[in-house]
């Protein structure tokens, strides 16, 4: 099976256990470019307004020249409390000068109920001089101008349109999207995307260099590490490893010298050198290599083999096998404690969270979940164990001592990715099925945020963190 048809097959398996509607999956970029549209939160005026958006469309010449994709069919203010993907689709390299975008019906809610207004008669144009590049993508941000809801009933939408600064490498999260082929760029504090980097075929895990300002994602489907410069996103660099290798999982050493990968179809973890970009050793792990962690000293590297349960432990400065263990059925995801003595594992084939005693690999204790797990994190502040399930809209707090559960908060949908960032004392939570990242505040357990990103999330990262 073509590991494009694979990705084909990913985002059927999410539409399908979302129940939302989702677009034909496509290859990587090429000859193409891309746009995508974000509305930002309404002006206060504009606070009780709902209205429906027909269709958006580029321009060029003033003419429409391509049909954007339309992601969110009915706007609702109310909704609106941080920025929404409204649009996106591939479009001819070229350069545009604008959108058009058609609303088909509006309304007002009031004290005394909700008031139709009328509509423009035909698309609105919203002037953007916009340069599409093959094999890029790029944001535009959409924001409603004052003023939008005329004599109380008429809407009159005037937006704005602008492509947002980029951001430095230590300012956003990272999430990456194999359905899209994609790496969706959010900005710490506001989670506001404000970039898209198209990749390779099936990116899967990633890795950033804050200090050096690169990025690393594993092309699953091209048996490739691609290397993207984030002050300058078009630079970029391929590492090829061997044919059949199925990159998924890459992990940073502390000085940064050092990229290792897991290599899932050829059951290796390969060792490449931050400075050659070439690959300069591997070694076998195991059967179905699934997860991948160093320790903060970079001494040893931890890896779980899914399909033969087993968690092995690496030997970084000779790049040796230093032990191996059993564990429950299908090992999937691991949490490192931040004194680096414990290692929490959640299995796909158990009902068990594993902890085991590091360097030993002594499993210490089970605590039983329930069946389903499928992401872990570790606050290194507080030490308190955060667990999520498929079967449910939540993630669980477990005590980092008795490893009982404390408390627990509610998330919009089933978690496939979290990551801790501790600038920003949060929990970043992607979720697949609703094609979202969501920004939970660590010490209230409340919601601060969602962001809408490709579909299929499968890794989040918070930029500098471990």
């Amino acid at each position: 099976m073509s590991r494009v048809l694979s990705a084909a097959l990913l985002a059927a398996v999410v539409a399908g256990c979302s129940g939302r509607q989702r677009p034909v999956a496509l290859p990587p970029l090429a000859a193409e470019g891309e746009v995508i549209l974000y509305l930002q939160p309404f002006p206060q005026d504009a606070g009780r307004l709902v209205f429906r958006v027909e269709g958006v469309a580029a321009e060029s010449a003033g003419k429409a020249q391509g049909t954007l994709e339309l992601r969110l069919p009915e706007v609702a203010a109310h909704a609106l409390r941080g920025q929404r993907m409204l649009a996106r689709g591939r479009l001819p390299e070229g350069t545009y000068d604008g959108f058009s975008i058609r609303v088909t019906e509006a309304s007002l809610a009031g004290e005394g109920g909700t008031s139709a207004l009328l509509v423009p008669p035909g698309p609105v144009r919203v002037p953007l001089h916009l340069p599409v590049r093959a094999g890029e993508a790029t944001v535009v941000r959409l924001t409603l101008r004052e003023g939008a809801i005329e004599q109380g009933f008429r809407f009159s939408p005037a937006f704005a349109a602008a492509v947002p600064a980029p951001v430095g490498a230590s300012a956003a999260d990272y999430c990456t999207s194999p359905a899209r082929h994609e790496v969706d760029v959010v900005e710490r504090g506001t989670y506001d995307v404000t970039a898209v980097l198209a990749t390779g075929s099936t990116p899967r895990g990633i890795a950033v260099d804050a200090i050096a300002g690169r990025a690393y994602v594993a092309l699953s489907g091209e048996d490739q590490v691609e290397m993207i410069d984030l002050a300058t996103p078009a630079s970029r660099r391929r590492i090829r490893l061997l044919p059949g290798d199925e990159p998924s999982e890459l992990a940073l050493t502390p000085d940064r010298t050092q990229l290792l990968v897991l290599d899932r179809h050829s059951r290796t973890l390969s060792f490449v050198s931050t400075l050659s970009l070439r690959e300069v050793a591997r070694l076998a792990v195991g059967d179905d290599p699934w997860w991948l962690a160093v320790d903060a000293e970079g001494t040893r590297a931890y890896v779980l083999n899914r399909r033969s349960s087993t968690l092995v432990a690496v030997d970084l400065a000779n790049r040796a096998l230093a032990g191996s263990v059993g564990t429950d059925r299908e090992p999937i995801r691991a949490a490192l404690s931040p004194d680096g003595t414990r290692l929490w594992v959640i299995h796909a084939g158990s009902a068990y969270l594993s902890v085991f005693s590091l360097p030993d690999l002594a499993l210490q204790k089970r605590v039983f979940v329930g069946l389903g797990m499928t992401a872990i994190a570790i606050d290194p502040r507080t030490s308190f164990v955060h667990v999520a399930r498929d079967d449910e809209r939540r993630v669980t707090v477990f005590d980092p001592f008795s490893a009982l559960p404390l408390d627990g908060f509610p998330v919009p949908g089933p978690v496939s990715s979290m990551a801790v960032d501790t600038l920003e004392n949060a929990l970043l939570v992607a979720m697949p099925g609703q094609s979202a990242l969501s920004v939970v505040d660590l010490t209230s357990r409340r919601l601060r945020a969602t962001a809408d990103v490709g579909e299929a999330t499968w890794q989040v990262v918070a930029a500098g963190e471990r």
